[in-house]
């Protein structure tokens, strides 16, 4: 089964328009809509509870290759939404304008960033969009196996189940895997995708697990599921060294001791930046190295998007490529 994953952001609009193009699924800080036509499946994302929390918003652009962002309004939510895309670097997506809203009156906001050349749709059928989305490409990575926990939870008669997202590879059936950044194994007992039972899911895929050999005590929110040796623990007290891209946005810039949170995969963690020279303006890119306070699990080629959370304006504080 190939899977298509899309990120619906913007105006309250995007959460009313989701529900209409697909069945409404499971919630965390998330909404998940699914809808399954033959061997494709089409799964959106929708923040729950923002503006008031960003990080739904950072599991969504996380979880997608896929944006639609919704455009009711030109005000700061849509520019702080607009500012996480870019960073998390999602290129492939599609504006939808709504109330009059031209495209020129976006076209100043969008320079520059990842969302420059962003489709405008040009219509709110919701069958019609269901169709355009599920045209789209799914998503492959290859390499090794990597599954990003969402959910967590021990069933009777079953055992410890996650609920997550197949970021990289595939996973199969009878599997044995890391539980990052534990260092517990576990064997996948059985997989299922859209309550169907499966030997192996691919890449996006949203699969529930029935795992042998760990407890639900042994996993959190945003751990990984991988071979040994695939993925690096940057440990607590330990620093991920990465050239930060502030955005322009972003008027105070960045300086050491800043506290901040990392979103990467389904991990939401706080660090403390440590910056060559104090400080990183607005618009400027720089080596920063970022202390965790708890682990965190990364690969080369992860997008880590830095959020401070108290501040006022704009919440969303840089972007980098992990190497």
């Amino acid at each position: 089964m190939e899977s298509v994953n899309v990120a619906m952001l913007g105006g309250p609009g995007a959460a009313e328009l989701a529900g209409e193009i697909a069945k409404k699924g499971g919630e965390t800080d998330m909404v998940q809509y699914n809808h399954k036509k033959g061997d494709r499946s089409l799964t959106l994302f929708v923040p729950a509870k923002y503006p008031e929390k960003i990080q739904g918003v950072s599991y969504c652009l996380q979880a997608t290759e896929h944006v639609v962002l919704v455009v009711d309004a030109l005000d700061r939510r849509l520019g702080e939404q607009i500012v996480a895309i870019d960073m998390t670097g999602r290129t492939q997506g599609f504006l939808l304008l709504r109330n009059y809203i031209q495209p020129e009156q976006v076209a100043s906001l969008l320079a520059g960033t990842a969302l420059e050349h962003y489709e405008v749709l040009d219509t709110e059928d919701p069958a019609l969009l269901r169709e355009r989305f599920l045209e789209l490409e799914p998503t492959h990575r290859e390499g090794a196996t990597r599954v990003d926990v969402d959910q967590h939870f021990n069933v009777k008669g079953v055992g410890t189940v996650v609920l997550g997202i197949v970021g990289r590879g595939s996973v199969e059936k009878h599997q044995e895997l890391r539980a990052y950044p534990s260092t517990k194994r576990c064997t996948v007992r059985s997989i299922q995708v859209h309550d169907t039972d499966l030997p192996k899911a691919d890449t996006g895929a949203r699969v529930g697990l029935a795992l042998k050999g760990i407890d639900s005590d042994d996993l959190d929110r945003g751990s990984i599921l991988a071979p040994e040796g695939s993925l690096r623990v940057v440990t607590k007290g330990e620093g991920l060294n990465a050239q930060v891209r502030v955005p322009r946005f972003y008027k105070q810039g960045l300086r050491s001791d800043q506290v901040v949170h990392l979103g990467v995969g389904m991990q939401f963690l706080p660090a403390r930046l440590k910056i060559d020279g104090g400080s990183l303006e607005a618009g400027a890119k720089g080596l920063v190295t970022m202390m965790v306070a708890n682990p965190l699990v990364v690969a080369p080629g992860d997008q880590v998007v830095l959020y401070s959370l108290d501040d006022p304006n704009l919440r969303v504080a840089g972007g980098a490529t992990v190497t």
